[in-house]
């Protein structure tokens, strides 16, 4: 075996790591599962390990990267309020760091479209390490942090709100094109896992989470979901109006499920259903 396909190897089973930790991160999230935290913490630290095997995080990173999970896994709870305060706002700044790719040592991994054969092909998008840890990390504070009641009574709220964003997108004069993208299990995947994932846990998770303890639900959520949109302002105006009507549906579903899972399923179909449906809207 070459030493490539041993890397190739090493990062297939990081990345299962890595979607096990997600996995993992929203059912604690979602059902107050506090007492398993250090074992998402272990789960973690083993993905970050092989990725950084692999050379694509910076060893005095790695190590910095691990200790922060094992303390937050550990120590957050038994903190002071004024403390864990810090912490959870150390996080979020963090997070939007990674959102920017500005944390160092850490390189974007290449996906590969035959993992099995050396001088495989790159594929036309990567997995963001930092923006995918970040969000871990943003979600053992999470697992910890303002529990919230789960009410499954509000779950139509998915459904509905994505199909009227599609309907809105449709009177926009987009015209519904159906497509599918190339390598689409592979981009799925990264979607899905890293970026409804990160996103979700930055913004919902933690940002909508802090100004509901100092501000009435509803402006919380529409000052989160703003702020949703402008982050995507390189794709122009439209998309931030789009964006930030999408940001108020995934604020919404949050908060009248309590279930952060929906938030993350709901960033998720808007998602794919504006790649597959609405080729036209910039990407």
């Amino acid at each position: 075996m070459t030493a490539e396909e041993i890397k190739l190897i090493m990062l297939a089973a990081s990345q299962v790591f890595y979607a096990a930790s997600v996995a993992m991160a929203l059912f604690i999230i979602d059902t107050g599962r506090r007492e398993w935290v250090p074992y998402l913490a272990t789960i973690i630290i083993i993905g970050l390990l092989g990725f950084t095997a692999a050379g694509f995080v910076d060893y005095l990173t790695a190590i910095v990267a691990m200790i922060s999970f094992t303390l937050v896994a550990t120590v957050y709870s038994t903190l002071s309020e004024f403390w864990k305060r810090q912490v959870r706002y150390g996080g979020m700044l963090l997070g939007l760091l990674a959102g920017f790719h500005q944390v160092h040592g850490i390189e974007t991994v290449p996906l590969y479209s035959k993992w099995w054969e050396y001088g495989s092909k790159l594929l036309a998008f990567n997995f963001p390490l930092d923006k995918a840890y970040a969000g871990l990390l943003l979600a053992l504070i999470a697992a910890q942090f303002h529990p919230q009641k789960r009410d499954w009574r509000y779950v139509w709220l998915v459904p509905v709100g994505v199909g009227a964003l599609l309907l809105l997108v449709r009177v926009l004069g987009h015209p519904l094109e159906y497509t599918v993208p190339h390598y689409a299990a592979a981009f799925l995947f990264v979607n899905l896992m890293e970026t409804c994932f990160a996103e979700e846990l930055f913004f919902r998770g933690a940002l909508q989470r802090e100004l509901m303890l100092y501000l009435a639900p509803v402006p919380a959520i529409a000052i989160t979901a703003v702020l949703f949109g402008l982050a995507h302002v390189y794709r122009g105006w439209e998309f931030v109006m789009l964006a930030t009507l999408a940001g108020l549906l995934h604020g919404f579903v949050y908060r009248r499920t309590g279930v952060l899972s929906l938030s993350v399923l709901s960033h998720f179909l808007v998602n794919v259903a504006w790649i597959a449906l609405f080729p036209s809207i910039p990407h």
